[in-house]
């Protein structure tokens, strides 16, 4: 080969290099425009699949949480305008290894609140946000998607701290700021919350238990990605519309002084956040699902409708319904009745806390004992009274049948295994409905819907069979 020849073909592949990285426009890896990019996410925050519920925020009862007992709520106080997460990375799993990294990319979203439900924001109106991603190794199956979140919060955070005069009283709020995305914002990073629940911190194995780093979400019906299909969404959902809730936390700042603040997160419907506690674990309800787009069926109701207000949902067929309902009665005698007691907190520097302090401390040893009494001990012997030999087992028995990991002798508890359905509308009354985007299989048809609580910050809790094995074709509506 000759020099000129040698020459001209080093400049060619330069000017091919510098004409990617132009199209690059500088801010992504070289090269990185060769990426397919076939595998699309799509981000909601909405339980329905189709974001077809609409904003109903109530009164300043019902979404204020009986975890505040420190200062009274004040009835001017504004509901949030903005949700902001910031996510780290994405894998996706097989639930036999940590899994494959296939967004290695840091993305922040602002999100607005438009309660009032005109121009809703894309990851509200059931389009979705399409999160950053690579493709991942085709032909293998995948059962979880598990995202990394470095911080969730929402505005309209308050924290107060006690007045000089009176330990009784609250001083005037100001605004939490906290850094999101290495800029100042007023909000309450909850997801620093949302690591353990109380009862999870009684376990032995307590620090191994982690519940937002990252979020393991169970995809329904799995994954099998292939590089031969032009384009395959997976669609993840979080349950953030009509799922807000005021809670309080108790902090001391760097100069040790207490205060109390109120901060918006997630309604814990599953795990109660009680009053004086500020663990928030797992209230954080998430699903995914895949489907390629053109191969997909709708089921459209004609002859028969929901049967009431609700949401109709499409789950596998055989499917139990139970899984995506809240039911009280899996909520046993010690988890429901007997708060764990909290140590008091002290509200300033003041001799007059400091006392009050020692003396709700002592109060506070007295419930414990208490609760140990009632709770922490089953009389194994059957002779009527709790001894030495028995067994610290019975609120532990309670628990793993609540929220108990899976192992070979026992399956997850209720609140593990609690999740929101795949495919689901919402109706306002009793009407036709369509369920939209549904990947060819059979499925069981039913209306989920609340009897035992309120709509808001609450999930369903009653279920009614509208129809079983319903088979959704590719490219063709079935019309029930």
């Amino acid at each position: 080969m000759s020099v000129k020849h040698s020459f001209s073909t080093i400049m060619s592949f330069v000017v091919v290099v510098f004409a990617l990285i132009q199209v690059s426009c500088w801010d992504e890896a070289l090269l990185s425009e060769l990426d397919t990019n076939q595998l699309e996410i799509r981000f909601k925050g909405t339980y329905s699949s189709d974001g077809s519920e609409v904003w109903d925020i109530p009164d300043n009862s019902i979404f204020r949480d009986d975890s505040i007992d420190d200062y009274s709520y004040n009835s001017d106080y504004l509901y949030p305008d903005y949700y902001k997460i910031d996510i780290a990375s994405m894998r996706l799993s097989d639930d036999k290894s940590g899994g494959s990294k296939f967004s290695n990319f840091r993305q922040a979203y602002s999100i607005p609140l438009n309660t009032d439900n005109s121009n809703q924001d894309d990851f509200f109106n059931g389009t979705g946000i399409v999160l950053q991603n690579d493709d991942v190794e085709p032909g293998k199956e995948y059962s979880r998607l598990r995202l990394y979140i470095r911080k969730m919060l929402f505005d309209s955070a308050v924290r107060y701290y006690c007045s000089d005069d009176t330990d009784a009283l609250y001083g005037t709020g100001e605004e939490e700021e906290v850094v999101f995305h290495e800029e100042n914002v007023t909000g309450f990073d909850f997801n620093q919350l949302m690591v353990n629940t109380k009862y999870d911190s009684m376990r032995e194995n307590y620090l191994d238990i982690n519940r937002v780093f990252p979020v393991d979400v169970p995809i329904d019906g799995k994954l099998v990605y292939s590089n031969k299909i032009e384009r395959t969404v997976l669609e993840l959902r979080f349950v953030v519309k009509n799922n807000i809730k005021l809670f309080e936390y108790n902090g001391s700042d760097s100069d040790s002084m207490p205060y109390v603040t109120h901060y918006f997160a997630f309604s814990d419907s599953v795990r109660d956040v009680r009053s004086g506690e500020t663990d928030m674990g797992g209230n954080l309800v998430a699903i995914a699902r895949s489907y390629v787009p053109g191969k997909t069926g709708n089921i459209v109701s004609n002859s028969i409708t929901s049967g009431g207000a609700g949401y109709v949902v499409a789950v596998v067929a055989g499917s139990d319904i139970s899984t995506y309902l809240i039911q009280n009665n899996l909520r046993s005698t010690c988890i429901v009745n007997a708060d764990i007691p909290q140590e008091p907190v002290r509200h300033s520097n003041t001799i007059s806390s400091i006392l009050d302090y020692a003396m709700k401390y002592e109060n506070y040893k007295f419930l414990w004992n208490s609760f140990i009494g009632s709770c922490l001990y089953e009389d194994l012997d059957g002779n009527g009274q709790v001894d030495n030999d028995d067994g610290m087992i019975a609120f532990a028995n309670e628990w793993n049948a609540y929220d108990g990991e899976e192992s070979d002798t026992q399956t997850a508890g209720f609140a593990k295994e609690f999740r929101i359905p795949p495919v689901a509308t919402y109706l306002s009354s009793d009407s036709n409905f369509i369920l939209k985007d549904m990947s060819p299989g059979v499925y069981d048809i039913y209306r989920l819907y609340w009897t035992n609580h309120n709509q808001y910050g609450n999930f369903p809790d009653t279920a009614d069979l509208i129809m079983l094995n319903v088979e959704a074709k590719e490219g063709e509506d079935t019309v029930l």
